[in-house]
């Protein structure tokens, strides 16, 4: 067997709905059921069930196209003892593979896995990732979180940042050479400050005209929430 079947046969193809287990082609159990079609005519209809809950995985439930991948499986030249061992390491491979994907620092939803979004009116929902259009589309947008927490902090962190946005397009005046900026300043009792620049302009920055309007800002939008949802900083209290 080259290098190449055993990735096919480690690889799963689909995620089992009632246990969540994922499933390569050698936790596949198939089977034949009986079904009945056009004129009351008997037929018999290859079903795939999952090895560990005896489930039967219905066209959504696999990962990729499927069906006729998993009809190659097959180690006919093996025998019983044989195919056992194969069984215990390729499922030993299998967890191994999927354990680098857990460990990856950005963590996308993998199929079967529930995640967080928050839909247009700004409430978080949970769904199931299932590779669709909608769901990557979603992940593309910075809107699929494993965390609930991380999803509603996300709105609020997105309600602040429009609000500055906002705060300085309908009170900028027109801006000469220099630009004000917010920013907090961790060595200074960890306050909300100003900085100025003339030339360049910051990734993401929301750009004053004066440094009275960044605080006026702070204090529209609130300090709190500032320095929570923007900073990532836990405030003790007004100043």
């Amino acid at each position: 067997m080259t290098e190449e079947e055993i990735k096919e046969i480690v690889t799963p193809v689909a995620v089992c709905p009632i246990c969540h287990k994922q499933l390569n082609i050698c936790e596949l159990h198939q089977t034949y059921k009986q079904d009945w079609l056009l004129r009351h005519e008997l037929f018999r209809k290859l079903v795939y069930e999952c090895k560990y809950c005896g489930c039967e995985l219905k066209e959504q439930d696999f990962i990729r196209e499927s069906v006729k991948e998993v009809e190659k499986m097959g180690i006919k030249n093996l025998t019983e003892a044989e195919k056992k061992e194969f069984y215990r390491l390729v499922k030993k491979m299998n967890e191994k593979e999927l354990d680098k994907k857990q460990d990856a620092k950005v963590k996308k939803p993998i199929y079967g896995q529930e995640y967080f979004f928050s839909n247009s009116h700004g409430w978080v929902e949970c769904d199931t990732w299932r590779d669709r259009a909608v769901d990557n589309k979603r992940w593309e947008l910075g809107n699929a979180f494993l965390i609930r927490e991380k999803a509603l902090f996300d709105v609020e962190k997105r309600k602040v940042e429009v609000e500055l946005e906002r705060y300085a397009k309908e009170h900028n005046g027109p801006i000469r050479s220099d630009s004000f900026y917010l920013l907090y300043n961790n060595e200074d009792d960890g306050k909300l400050d100003y900085d100025v620049w003339s030339v360049c302009k910051p990734q993401g920055g929301v750009q004053f005209a004066s440094k009275q309007l960044v605080f006026d800002a702070i204090e529209a939008v609130g300090k709190e929430r500032i320095l929570k949802y923007i900073f990532g900083v836990e405030s003790e209290g007004e100043e």
